[in-house]
């Protein structure tokens, strides 16, 4: 089967995404960070074929998230840590947070790029993304870059001529106090 390509900047595109059934695909998106390689949360096979793709060992995926629902579902925020992600969400910054269980952390972020909020209200819930690239390579710049290194293993690719490398997220661990700068991507996180 062959990867579909839809072109953000088309007249029919979010046309096009409404007739597509996203949950069962492995996609390549613009973010508000990098080009991002995605999936739909829902399904349990995808964190899999994510890891597979990549060829990296089985790991924990950052999570798209688009509502309070999403990210209560999904972690166990302190009161303390709600006022911090109020504080700093949405934006290009992720967060570590406990999960029900207390005993992992789930990586979180709530993008404000308006493309990624109209793409998590189609997909219907939280996705999983990571970066665009093999395991241990630099990020892939655009979707034309991608479609070269992961050709038909991934199923939709989505293109643009707008746009251009964009740093990674920056990621902070909520779960220490006080919390600490895992990577220092493009926002400038305080407390």
């Amino acid at each position: 089967m062959s990867a579909t390509i839809l072109d953000l900047d088309s007249i029919g595109f979010w046309d096009s995404v409404a007739k597509t059934t996203l949950n069962d695909k492995l996609f390549v998106t613009p973010t508000d960070t990098v080009y991002g390689l995605g999936a739909a949360l829902a399904n349990p096979t995808m964190r899999a074929r994510l890891n597979a793709l990549k060829a990296r060992p089985d790991q924990a995926i950052i999570i798209l998230v688009n509502n309070w629902d999403d990210v209560v579902s999904l972690a166990n925020p302190t009161d303390r840590q709600k006022e911090l992600l109020s504080q700093h969400w949405p934006n290009s910054v992720t967060f570590l947070l406990p999960t029900h269980d207390s005993a992992d952390k789930v990586a979180l972020r709530w993008p404000s790029d308006p493309f990624m909020k109209k793409w998590l209200k189609h997909l219907g819930g939280p996705m999983l993304s990571t970066s665009a690239n093999l395991h241990g390579d630099a990020p892939l710049s655009d979707s034309h870059a991608a479609l070269a290194v992961f050709g038909q293993a991934v199923d939709l690719y989505v293109i643009t001529k707008v746009g251009g490398p964009k740093p990674a997220s920056t990621l902070v661990d909520l779960t220490t106090n006080p919390p600490t700068i895992v990577r220092q991507g493009a926002y400038r996180f305080t407390y």
